[in-house]
């Protein structure tokens, strides 16, 4: 079974994904991130493309930008539109594009087929144990030779949080909804031994409610560890960065920030 047009289409708009599309040039198979030699010589051009000289500013934002596309790609398929695609490195190629532009090459968009409501608990670690076994959770212990792995954690636990916000809010039916929820609860609960195969699973993590620097009515998630974004030249810290004190945070909220697509 594959995606349908609609779905195709869907998932390439929202996601950075594309679907039987490889192209030759500027591309590196994902596979070549969880060797040291191959991870090695792609941060040494991703330096250079972001302009950093610091391995573990690389490093970190690599997580970041890579690990978004994953978690974005693969989840939006699985929650929003009930279908598993396989995300695991053997299965991507990564597109490199000018300064922080990258996006991904699904080579097989076979789809694993969610059954039954009461099998779907067993298809989901199917679909997971894909993203997670087979490229993320390797990828993050590669990259920890350059950075404290709690850190990386926290870098994709992130976008986890903004990706399930905005999909439960944009959703309308009652049926996707109560999906979104139980599965964005089961990423993030305790007990889940699916992402890293041991306890405590990283992204149970819990952020810190602190008050918005720009909107003072709300309030946002703030880091536990700092992502090292301001060590990009021209860079700020991050809104939500735990380096920056509460008084100083609508300052810092309106210095100059690099362009991250």
């Amino acid at each position: 079974m594959r995606l349908s047009p609609q779905e195709m289409i869907q998932i390439e708009e929202n996601c950075k994904l594309f679907l039987n599309r490889e192209s030759k040039e500027g591309t590196l198979p994902a596979k070549d991130l969880l060797h040291p030699a191959g991870l090695s010589t792609a941060l040494a051009d991703w330096s250079r493309k972001i302009g950093t000289t610091e391995p573990p500013v690389a490093a970190s934002m690599l997580s970041k930008r890579y690990g978004s596309l994953l978690l974005k790609g693969c989840l939006f398929a699985m929650s929003r539109l009930n279908k598993g695609l396989d995300f695991s490195a053997d299965n991507l190629n990564i597109r490199w594009g000018p300064g922080w532009d990258l996006s991904l090459e699904l080579k097989e968009d076979t789809v694993l087929t969610c059954p039954s409501s009461d099998e779907r608990k067993r298809w989901r670690n199917e679909v997971l144990s894909r993203l997670l076994h087979r490229n993320l959770t390797p990828l993050l212990e590669q990259l920890s030779a350059y950075l404290p792995l709690n850190l990386l954690w926290e870098n994709t636990l992130c976008y986890l949080y903004h990706n399930y916000e905005q999909w439960i809010q944009e959703s309308r039916f009652p049926e996707e909804r109560s999906r979104l929820l139980d599965d964005f609860r089961f990423l993030t609960d305790r007990t889940n031994i699916i992402v890293t195969g041991t306890l405590p699973n990283p992204w149970s993590m819990r952020f810190r409610p602190v008050p918005h620097p720009a909107r003072p009515e709300e309030t946002m998630r703030r880091r536990r560890t700092c992502c090292l974004y301001h060590r990009i030249p021209g860079a700020a810290n991050c809104t939500n960065c735990p380096r920056i004190r509460k008084e100083s945070s609508t300052v810092c909220n309106h210095k100059k920030r690099v362009s991250m697509g």
